[in-house]
């Protein structure tokens, strides 16, 4: 299975140490995810267990008797993790009541609860936001510390941007946060009980506008308010408006054949509000001719890449599909690519 860089970078730590491993970080930055990408690395079954939310039954096990002896019934998860290889995260344990934490004092010293014995190959990790005023967290004493190894887990925006783009963020905001990569984050200073941004906020943000973009200014401030918070999601907001003016701007341009290089070069980086452009005024095919006329193959690349790049299934297909007029003929825009391309191409051996 291919690894993200992130996991890249984590993969010493998580290979070498074999004690459990406690990440500490920021809401919202990844801790868990990163995790559950290692157990498919691994091929571990994975268990994400909200230690805030159980009691100590959902650890220890519920008692039973065979009316000579009182024994636990275990729960799923510890079960699993005897029987066959596992990987046991235990997420925001520093919110967890200090019962649970205590239940957990032989899982991870001694692998085991009671009678159960973790399976050789079965790891535990756990995720805690950091013990600052910030946090509305528990504090956790040196004798529970001991039994973790403590990680600081603090990828920085390059991190997440590749991550981003492998992923298929929304262009507006794998842009936004390249030239703005303080606003990844929440602020060192920013109130703990206000709306702020976070990864979290600004993945679940894009997978909103790739569903579908808002049609107007009000609908834009709501959605991203809701997720960014007023003051973050205001800056947000003003960015999208002068992205998507530039956009409309260079529309014009390419209808009358005077855009230049770097305004195409610019608009390809504008994304998906640029192709929305383009097809919807039927200008599909001045583009690819100002592209193919510029004589470029690096630059000919680079328009195709921002083709793929269409976070919109939809709005892809219908480009690649469109069909239009071409000497005595009707071509779709895919095959007019791959003729320009060709074109292009034999006349640089030329």
């Amino acid at each position: 299975m291919p690894t993200s860089e992130l996991l890249e970078q984590c993969l010493y730590f998580f290979e070498t140490i074999l004690h459990p491993i406690m990440l500490v970080g920021v809401h919202g930055i990844g801790k868990s995810s990163i995790v559950e990408q290692y157990a498919a690395y691994k091929n571990l079954e994975f268990y994400n267990i909200r230690a805030s939310l159980i009691s100590e039954v959902d650890v220890l096990g519920y008692p039973i008797t065979n009316q000579e002896t009182l024994q636990w019934l275990p729960p799923y998860w510890l079960k699993a993790a005897c029987d066959r290889p596992c990987l046991i995260i235990f997420d925001e344990l520093n919110r967890a009541k200090e019962v649970v934490r205590n239940c957990l004092f032989q899982l991870t010293d001694s692998r085991r609860i009671g009678a159960n014995v973790l399976h050789p190959q079965t790891r535990i990790f756990a995720a805690i936001n950091p013990d600052t005023d910030k946090y509305f967290v528990n504090p956790l004493d040196a004798p529970e510390l001991d039994r973790w190894y403590l990680m600081d887990f603090a990828p920085d925006a390059n991190i997440w941007l590749a991550w981003a783009n492998e992923n298929k963020v929304n262009h507006l905001i794998t842009s936004y946060i390249t030239t703005f990569p303080d606003q990844l984050d929440p602020a060192p200073d920013a109130d703990i009980k206000l709306k702020g941004t976070s990864r979290r906020s600004w993945t679940r943000l894009s997978d909103a506008l790739n569903t579908r973009y808002p049609t107007t200014e009000k609908e834009l401030q709501a959605l991203v308010h809701g997720f960014l918070g007023a003051e973050s999601g205001q800056l947000f907001v003003k960015y999208c408006k002068l992205h998507h003016q530039s956009g409309n701007d260079y529309v014009g341009k390419i209808r009358d054949g005077s855009i230049t290089l770097p305004e195409l070069g610019h608009c390809f980086k504008i994304g998906d509000d640029f192709w929305k452009n383009i097809y919807s005024e039927n200008l599909l095919a001045e583009l690819l001719y100002n592209v193919s006329g510029i004589g470029s193959m690096e630059f000919f690349d680079v328009f195709k890449e921002s083709l793929m790049n269409i976070t919109n299934e939809t709005l892809y297909k219908q480009i690649v599909n469109h069909k239009y007029q071409k000497g005595f003929g009707t071509v779709t825009f895919s095959q007019d690519l791959k003729e320009e391309e060709d074109s292009l191409a034999m006349n640089l051996e030329n």
